[in-house]
């Protein structure tokens, strides 16, 4: 189990719809993946996921390649010994 901690810029502004869909979408991917965490947006991203070493360079590898994302950089990448967060 590892968690990987990440920031980023949206490219444009989100309004609250557009945030709320993001977020959808990021928990329906993250579920079926099975990967756990946290999003907190105010002008940046920053999240939190957690789950197999693999899958998670895998969504990065996505969310990188997310036009809405912009200035990603990866400020954490370490192995844990069990989840903080439920899905």
């Amino acid at each position: 189990m590892h968690h990987l901690i990440y920031l980023s810029q949206a490219t444009r502004p989100l309004s609250a719809k557009a945030l709320t869909c993001l977020l959808e979408q990021a928990r329906q991917a993250n579920a079926r993946q099975h990967l756990t965490g946290a999003l907190y947006n105010n002008k940046r991203f920053i999240q939190l996921l957690e789950g197999e070493q693999t899958v998670l360079e895998a969504a990065y590898r996505r969310i990188s390649q997310d036009p809405r994302h912009q200035h990603l950089c990866k400020v954490a990448h370490h192995p844990i010994a069990a989840r903080r967060f439920t899905q």
